[in-house]
């Protein structure tokens, strides 16, 4: 097997906005966690993501109110993390019912897992630099519900199981002081095996139970952009061997028409100033509006990788 190995670089210039992003990991330490028992969930309305409008959507904040996420309450955890890996059995020891392959054969082995809500949250000091700017929320993933509250206001909400999503939190941040983040996970349950063809019910929804703890995958950040910024790129490879397909999206926030040039370059991995090939697009971007540009890039000397000369 061949392959070409490039490094592409995308370059956006626009005369009327100055492009840039800056980057505010969220620590995975210094969370907390609290099993919210009395909340119910059962009996949800269960949104899939084309269903989601964060402004039709209930709040549903903590049992007991907002103030109950405090330093003192619940206890502290460092993600990737479960409800399972902190309170195994501490909420029933039970046989398990159609969640366990061998649970006939092994009835000596009980599931200790909570069904039901859980908060996870941090505070998170915020500069000043994240003032008028568009504030994004990346989150790798979470099982099995999430909802998702910056300074108590509901900011996203993600039902497919430990994938990325996105929030934007523009409105709901407060730049140049401390924001509490506060993640409400709920689990309805799910397999302690790897049958993954097996279904469940939730509300009015079916779908693969997948495996049954609740919890929050790690490396949470913030991203601020100006107006105009690159939403996703990627590359995509073609028939002919030596050209690839550069793929953008590129959004425009603000309510002015931007006008401006696109390049596209392929660099050499090994000395990134080296430009092995290029090309260029003019682009026009509405306010308010996305665009998605495609384009081939051709570089014949390519080297391709085998196992004789791995040239990455």
């Amino acid at each position: 097997m061949i392959r070409l190995s490039i490094w592409l670089a995308l370059i956006l210039t626009f005369v009327t906005t100055c492009l840039s992003r800056e980057t505010l990991q969220i620590p995975d330490t210094g969370w907390r966690l609290l099993p919210d028992t009395a909340a119910a969930w059962q009996n949800d309305r269960i949104y899939l993501p084309e269903e989601v409008d964060l402004q039709k959507l209930p709040v549903n904040p903590p049992t007991g109110g907002w103030a109950v996420l405090n330093n003192a309450a619940g206890i502290e955890v460092k993600l990737p993390a479960t409800v399972e890996q902190y309170f195994w059995r501490k909420f029933g020891w039970r046989r398990y019912h159609d969640e366990y392959y061998f649970e006939n054969e092994d009835a000596q082995v009980k599931n200790g897992g909570y069904r039901g809500v859980s908060w996870w949250w941090r505070e998170i000091e915020v500069p000043k630099s994240f003032r008028g700017k568009k504030v994004i929320l990346h989150i790798r993933g979470a099982r099995l519900r999430a909802e998702v509250y910056l300074n108590r206001r509901l900011v996203g909400y993600n039902i497919i199981n430990e994938t990325g999503f996105t929030c934007v939190v523009s409105e709901a941040l407060r730049a140049g002081e401390r924001n509490l983040l506060a993640i409400r996970i709920t689990n309805p349950g799910g397999r302690f095996d790897w049958l993954d063809t097996k279904l469940m019910s939730w509300g009015e929804r079916r779908f693969h139970a997948s495996h049954g703890f609740g919890g929050l995958d790690r490396g949470l950040f913030f991203t601020a952009h100006d107006s105009c910024f690159i939403e996703d790129c990627w590359v995509l490879n073609t028939p002919q061997i030596r050209k690839i397909k550069g793929c953008v999206k590129i959004q425009n926030s603000s309510r002015r028409l931007l006008q401006g040039e696109l390049r596209f370059e392929v660099r050499n991995p090994n000395h990134k100033n080296q430009v092995c090939s290029t090309t260029r697009r003019s682009v026009q971007i509405k306010p308010l509006g996305k665009i998605q540009i495609e384009e081939e890039i051709d570089y014949p000397e390519a080297k391709l990788w085998d196992l004789q000369h791995p040239e990455l």
